[in-house]
Parts: structure tokens; sequence; C-alpha cells
């Protein structure tokens, strides 16, 4: 832990046995989240002003193994350990640590809780730490905990506002796409070989709401990009309504934007139909294609799943993501044009026919809920059309918990990108 550092003082307060420090950055919380589950970001800003972390292994799951060695401005080393409790992207972190003597003996140890929330595009983040328990050595050290994570949070900020919360650097923006200024995320590094995944989130949804449990752990083995589409999330909105059709097309202008010519495709809800929409639209766009909770036409549901949208009020919307939307979107004032545009995006949902699915040349991972809003003996009926397909059907599991099912999903999808094209 930072806690060698005897001057400054805590900026939310502290006690004889711990303190609660709490700062805002310009940035994301999935951006602020990365930069402290990757090593290779956290050795970039770990300790206070003057440190260096020569030595950072980070496994940011639960049981996961932490292992920093901080050296300090006059070359002395001052090595921790610890273990992770909880891991919840983008949201929660809870760790053990301990610092140790020139003998490998705990001086003591701290329970840390950190917390992120985000709102208007900016990330609040507070930091708990509790001593456990102590040695009277332990002294000098505990003296200096609140200033030395003052300042280690300050490296933090300038980290990420820098740029550099990934070692090739994270890059957020907004393109000029089509009369949008989109917002997207771009995560992890280039691999040889190995296009980018583009992430597609569903319809009401962010990046954080849709995503939020799997990016984090995607953007490990391959560069993820992920985007925001017309009135959702970080990008306003425009007069116009939302399609399928348009935001295809205006997905595939992004691409065009970031110099990318090929990239594998996972389209979660809507965003599943805008994959779909892509790989018959912009086939040469597609590698490999993942559909998750999504149909290929109006039979995939329950009829009144779609009877459903014809008294549909603003107030229906799932407060996870109503709160999303206010959170972060520019113009928070658009929630009922923004639910309105969704609804009839719905009321005029039509698919695509059994050719245009089979027309479908990029192998494709379909997933669904045994308890999904799309019906079980469609997203089979779906893999029996596609030319080349897996399918993932996951017990005990609907629409919505289906984005909390991270495991499980990331260990799909990455073992059916990294498999041979066939």
């Amino acid at each position: 832990m930072p806690a060698r550092e005897a001057a400054g003082h805590a900026e939310a307060g502290k006690t004889a046995r711990g303190l609660v420090l709490t700062r805002t950055f310009n940035a994301p919380r999935t951006l602020v989240f990365a930069a402290w589950t990757d090593p290779k970001r956290v050795a970039q800003w770990w300790g206070p002003h003057g440190f260096t972390a020569p030595v950072c292994e980070v496994d940011a799951r639960p049981g996961g193994a932490i292992r920093i060695h901080m050296r300090g401005p006059d070359g002395v080393v001052y090595p921790m350990t610890g273990t992770y409790r909880e891991v919840t992207p983008p949201e929660r972190l809870v760790f053990t640590s301990a610092a140790l003597d020139q003998a490998g003996k705990p001086l003591f140890e701290i329970l840390t809780t950190v917390t992120l929330t985000e709102q208007g595009g900016k990330t609040t983040l507070t930091v708990r730490a509790r001593v456990v328990t102590s040695t009277p050595e332990a002294a000098p050290y505990l003296q200096g905990m609140d200033a030395g994570w003052t300042q280690t949070l300050e490296r933090l900020e300038a980290h990420v506002a820098q740029g550099r919360a990934h070692p090739s650097g994270v890059q957020s923006g907004y393109a000029p796409v089509n009369g949008l200024k989109m917002y997207y995320e771009i995560h992890g590094s280039a691999k040889a070989g190995s296009p980018p995944l583009l992430l597609l989130h569903g319809g009401g949804s962010t990046i954080d709401t849709s995503f939020g449990k799997v990016l984090p752990a995607l953007a490990q083995t391959r560069q993820v990009i992920a985007v925001e589409q017309q009135g959702h999330g970080h990008t306003a909105d425009v007069d116009r309504p939302f399609t399928f059709a348009q935001s295809a097309e205006d997905t595939v202008g992004l691409l065009r934007h970031l110099t990318i010519r090929q990239a594998d495709v996972l389209g979660y809800s809507n965003g599943g139909h805008i994959a779909l929409q892509i790989a018959i639209s912009h086939p040469e766009v597609v590698r490999k294609l993942v559909i998750e909770s999504a149909m290929f036409n109006r039979e995939g549901t329950d009829p009144g799943f779609w009877e459903g949208f014809t008294a549909a009020k603003p107030e229906d919307l799932p407060a996870e993501l109503r709160a999303a939307y206010l959170n972060v979107a520019p113009r928070p004032g658009d929630l009922p044009t923004f639910f309105a545009k969704s609804v009839q995006r719905m009321l005029h949902f039509t698919g695509w026919t059994p050719e245009e699915i089979r027309s479908i040349r990029a192998p494709t991972l379909v997933i669904a809920g045994d308890r999904d809003i799309v019906r079980p003996e469609h997203a089979v009926l779906m893999f029996r059309l596609l030319p080349h397909a897996w399918l993932a059907m996951l017990p005990g599991t609907d629409h919505m918990t289906i984005v909390n099912r991270g495991d499980w999903v990331v260990s799909m999808v990455e073992a059916f990108l990294d498999a041979p094209m066939p």
C-alpha cells in the first residue's frame, strides 16, 4: 500500500485505523477501472510522487494475488503482497495488502475497498482503507498512509488525463460519422494477425450497462472497440429516427474513421440486430460474429413482447438503464424523446428473411439465455440457418441477467474467436 510517505493530508477523512479518500476523474469508469486491473497500467501510477514499481503483479479476480515492490527516491524498496476478495467490473474492488519487513514478515495488513460511480462522463472514485492488524514497527508507515494514498491518486489522475491508462494509449473520443459525434472507447493492445473486437450495446443501454462485466477481461487478450449509438450514452441525438439500418451504417462509418478494415463483432440485444445488418450489408467488414440475446424476425419472441410497446411509457425504462442515461447523456433532458424513438424502432422491427441469414458467411456464435426474451427454439433456428455457427444456451439466464454472466460469456467468446476459421 502507498503508506510510507509522511507528508500531506487525506482529502475526505482519516481515522486512527483507516481513511476514506474521494477523487473525481474526467473519464468513464470503464477506463479508470481498467487502470486498476492491468499490471502494466498499475505500475505506471502506483505509489507516492517519486516512487516507481519495478515489480507489479496483480491478478484482478477473487482470490487473485497482488505483489508490488515500490522503490522510493532514495532507492529503498518497499515490498507488499495482497489478495483480491471482490472484483466487480467496473464498479468495485476489495483487496487486502500487507507491507513486508526485511525478513519478508508482514508489518501490517490493510483491507481496501475501491468503488467507482459515473455521472456525466466523469468517474467518482472512493478509497476506503482500514488497518486490520499492525506491529509496533508499522507506525511510520501508517502515519503516512493518508499522504501516500493522496499522492498515489494524484498520479492516477494525471495518468488517466494524459491518455496513458493503457500502455499502447487508451483512446476515447467522438468520431464525425453521418452527422453524429459518435462516442467510442478503445481498450487493450492490437494483436498481430488478430482484428479488434467491436462491441455493440443493447437498446436503451450504454457501453457500461451492456459490457461492464466483460470488457476488462476481453481487453486482456485483444483490442476492444466499444461504441455508443445515436442518442445513447455519450453520443448526442440528432434529428432522425432510430433504425437498425442507419445504426449499421454509422458503425461501419466509425470503423472507416478509425481505419479498421475488418473486425470481430459482438452485439447484445439490439446491438445484435445491428451486427446482423452489418454482416449482411457489409460482409467484408466482419471476420467473426457474436449474436447475444437477439432475434432475426418478430417470431423470435412471444407476441406479448411486441404488444407491450404499444402502451410503453418512459417510466417503464428499467431503473439501471434510466440511471445510466441520466449519468452520461450530454443532454439528459432528451430522455422522453430517446425513449419514444427507441419504442418506435421496435414497433417497426421487421427483421430479416431466412435467406438473408443464410447469406451470412462469417462464422457466428449465437448466445441466448434459456429464460431470454428470445425463444430458445428461435436461437436454435438461427444456429441452423447460419452456414458456420456455434450455439451457447446459458441456463437460468434471462435477457437482463445475461450481461452479468461475465465468466461464462468471456470464456465462450474467447474460445470462439480464437478457433481457426472454417
